[in-house]
């Protein structure tokens, strides 16, 4: 596997929350936690932060609208570094 950097990590925390709410309604820690393969204790902290930083709301696991800009923003980044292969 491939060393992810925190704001791959994020970006795919937020895409799972994403996909857990529009196929459940609400995204389940557990369910978020195995989809992006970090251990729990790790992914609490990740959590932390992105709350900190305004991107998640903890107590009901949702993604909030800075969140969403987020994973839009990363995802054209990614779109670019691909478009010259460094990616």
């Amino acid at each position: 596997m491939v060393r992810r950097d925190r704001a791959r990590i994020f970006a795919e925390i937020l895409a799972a929350i994403v996909e857990e709410s529009k196929a459940t309604g609400k995204a389940k820690i557990t369910r978020v936690q195995t989809k992006v393969y970090v251990p729990y204790d790790r992914f609490k902290q990740y959590l932390l932060v992105m709350r900190d930083k305004g991107l998640i709301e903890v107590g009901s696991l949702l993604i909030t609208e800075r969140g969403l800009k987020y994973l839009e923003e990363y995802k054209q980044i990614i779109k670019s570094l691909e478009r010259f292969g460094l990616e």
